[in-house]
């Protein structure tokens, strides 16, 4: 079902607080902007799969850390991660166009008091779209003198998909790259994180093999993301190991692309299986190679490290026309299987397979109860 998008309408300038209040669950609590009367601004709240917010019955002013007398933008919600500031922070940032030149961006943060530091890729991703505006991640309650506020018309509310009224600004906003030629091939790999990373184990091997059929082997972790853009925007065969550079190819995808993605967990997560299909073009080829997953002693279901059935996964790729023969496509020996598997682990530390990683993460709450009951 598609989305129903709001229309882009910009709210103010008003004056406002930015107040936080009761967390409810992990991911839930109180954050929205308020009048003086008490009463929530429109389009104020955040929905984001780190943190959704409603809106207090009865926000509390009594502390405020700052005022900000210059006219501003909420923006939404910054997080961390590359791949949530891509999906969580731009949907509303179509209305500058609409406001006076020199409006601050702000966002709030999950948490207040969180250093601005820790949200270290919103100003990069926001300057390659050509916006210089100020930028303030605020993190503590603030006071505003000149507050607009817009509806979202991209992002994690909506699944990581836009409306087309967000993709036209996108569109304009974006980098204008040089054609790379015909028959361009990429090979988008996640080799550059490091292996304590979620991961394929072998993705060295699965490279050379790509290369041998002409793929151009693409770390974005070590590119700036303005190379990220042009690369995908001008790539006519793309094949990516799945993961947050999915997001920034989805921006931009352009018509008439190729695109594979090797999947690394039995089912894609929603934001990149639904983002990554939101602009015209093909269905992305989603190519399910996993004999199985192990997991380091870490709590997050995302560093699994995969095994993959290199058989499988060429036939694939073959009967995707992502390479034209299987002559040459090898699997890496048991050895430099297993060894590519521990590779990301600390001195005493092992992996797990399913049955193990249930029972460390049951231990893992255990000792949360534990140290929860000591401190009450």
């Amino acid at each position: 079902m598609s989305a129903k998008y709001p229309e882009p309408e910009v709210s103010g300038p008003r004056t406002g607080t930015l107040i936080k209040g009761a967390m409810y669950t992990r991911d839930t609590g109180e954050c929205g902007i308020y009048d003086d009367a008490g009463l929530p601004i429109q389009n104020s709240d955040i929905v984001s799969v780190s943190f959704t917010s409603s809106y207090a019955k009865e926000p509390i002013f009594d502390v405020v850390a700052k005022t900000i007398e210059e006219p501003c933008l909420f923006a939404g919600i910054a997080l961390p991660q590359f791949g949530h500031v891509l999906t969580s922070a731009l949907g509303r940032l179509w209305a500058l166009e609409e406001i006076d030149s020199n409006t601050t961006i702000v966002f709030t943060v999950k948490h207040f008091g969180t250093a601005a530091s820790k949200h270290a890729f919103v100003t990069p991703v926001i300057r390659t779209l050509g916006i210089q505006n100020p930028i303030q991640i605020l993190t503590h309650p603030t006071r505003f003198q000149s507050i607009y506020t817009a509806p979202d018309e991209f992002g994690e509310r909506y699944g990581a998909r836009g409306s087309d009224f967000f993709y036209a600004w996108l569109d304009r906003r974006l980098p204008k790259p040089e054609s790379s030629g015909k028959n361009t091939k990429l090979f988008v790999s996640r080799e550059g994180i490091g292996a304590r990373s979620g991961r394929f184990a072998c993705e060295d091997h699965l490279a050379r093999l790509l290369k041998e059929h002409g793929y151009e082997v693409y770390c974005p972790e070590k590119q700036s993301f303005a190379d990220q853009l042009r690369r995908y925007q001008t790539a006519e065969r793309l094949i990516f190991s799945e993961g947050s550079a999915l997001h920034a190819f989805a921006l931009c995808r352009q018509p008439g692309q190729q695109i594979a993605v090797i999947q690394r967990r039995e089912l894609l997560p929603e934001l990149i299986a639904q983002q990554m299909n939101d602009r015209k073009g093909a269905p992305v080829l989603e190519v399910n190679a996993i004999k199985s997953v192990y997991w380091p002693p870490i709590r997050g279901d995302h560093y699994g490290v995969s095994l993959l059935d290199f058989e499988s996964l060429g036939t694939q790729l073959l009967a995707g026309g992502f390479i034209s023969s299987l002559a040459g496509w090898t699997s890496p020996s048991p050895s430099v299987e297993a060894a590519s598997l521990i590779a990301g682990l600390k001195p005493g530390e092992r992996m797990y397979d399913a049955e193990d990683r249930k029972r460390y993460l049951r231990n893992l709450r255990r000792q949360r109860r534990t140290r929860a009951a000591k401190d009450n």
